[in-house]
């Protein structure tokens, strides 16, 4: 793949309000380019949660950030406090962004108020339980890091 097979303009042209999953998994790049993401992320997110439509979501290599995947969690707690048929938990998978680090995120469901419990996920997955205060609904966000060769890249980028 390229960084843009696949961007939000490509997302863009679905009827935000129909689509159930996006699923961008097992991304791989030509010329062995290990720190390259696609340029689909925020805007994406942000057009589903302002059609609060909240679709499962696997992003792999992609460039949202921990601010709008904190961003579309709160969203979707007051998205599912607004309806009664509102499905009760949600599932929210980023791997390999770098952009989206656990500790971060951690930090960030603090700051706004979110109980967040961190978990081990299979593989190299780590869960992150969600729940607004008094509710009874749950949001999950399955991360997957960068490997440590990547990471180190990053880290060296910034």
């Amino acid at each position: 793949m390229r960084a843009d097979s696949i961007t939000d303009a490509h997302l863009a042209q679905l009827d935000a309000t129909k689509v159930r999953r996006v699923a961008i998994d097992g991304v791989r790049f030509t010329h062995g380019r290990r720190r390259a993401v696609l340029r689909v992320g925020n805007e994406s997110l942000r057009r589903f949660a302002a059609q609060k439509n909240f679709p499962t979501l696997v992003l792999d290599r992609c460039s949202v950030t921990t601010k709008m995947v904190c961003d579309y969690t709160e969203d979707w707690f007051a998205s599912a406090a607004e309806s009664e048929k509102s499905v009760r938990s949600q599932i929210c998978t980023v791997k390999r962004c770098a952009a989206v680090k656990g500790s971060q995120f951690e930090a960030e469901c603090r700051k706004r108020g979110l109980h967040c419990k961190r978990r081990r996920g299979s593989g190299s997955l780590i869960l992150y339980n969600i729940q607004a205060e008094h509710a009874q609904t749950e949001f999950t966000v399955a991360t997957q890091p960068l490997e440590a060769d990547e990471l180190k890249k990053v880290d060296e980028q910034q």
